[in-house]
């Protein structure tokens, strides 16, 4: 973030550290650490602003797993929802299958999933050839699941 004002300007900014960061956030101005925020609240900055000033922060997402705890029949043990910081990934079949189930527990599956080159947030799982780890959002036509089966 640069800050565009044309002569100083007393002002308070307030950064939203989402409950989904994977840590602490830390917030550099100029290049230099200014304040950090824990997961789930707000880093308020009150200073005098002055043009150019540069804020720079990456937001710590990481992958995470959430047990499924709905009641839709055949979901009752071993599915889990995978996540990317705020985005939820869909394990699309890519081969012959209808519903993905994977070769692996969901402990190790972290530890399993490989980037595919030239695909942002898209991930194949070693040892397994037919199920791709995608964003929802860029779901089309695709079987898949967003609560797939592991190996428990």
């Amino acid at each position: 973030i640069t800050i565009s004002c044309d002569s100083p300007l007393d002002a308070s900014l307030e950064i939203r550290v989402p409950e989904w960061a994977a840590k602490s956030l830390a917030v550099n101005l100029n290049g230099k650490k200014i304040a950090s925020g824990k997961p789930g609240t707000y880093i308020r900055l009150k200073r005098t602003w002055n043009n150019g000033d540069r804020l720079e922060f990456v937001l710590p997402a990481e992958f995470r797993t959430t047990r499924y705890a709905g009641m839709e029949k055949g979901f009752e043990t071993g599915h889990y929802a995978l996540e990317y910081g705020p985005v939820l990934m869909s394990a699309v079949c890519t081969g012959d299958n209808e519903e993905p189930n994977l070769p692996c527990t969901i402990s190790k599956l972290v530890s399993n999933l490989l980037p595919v080159e030239g695909k942002p947030l898209h991930f194949t799982v070693s040892g397994c050839d037919d199920i791709e780890f995608m964003p929802y959002y860029e779901v089309q036509t695709q079987a898949f699941s967003n609560f797939p089966g592991y190996l428990e």
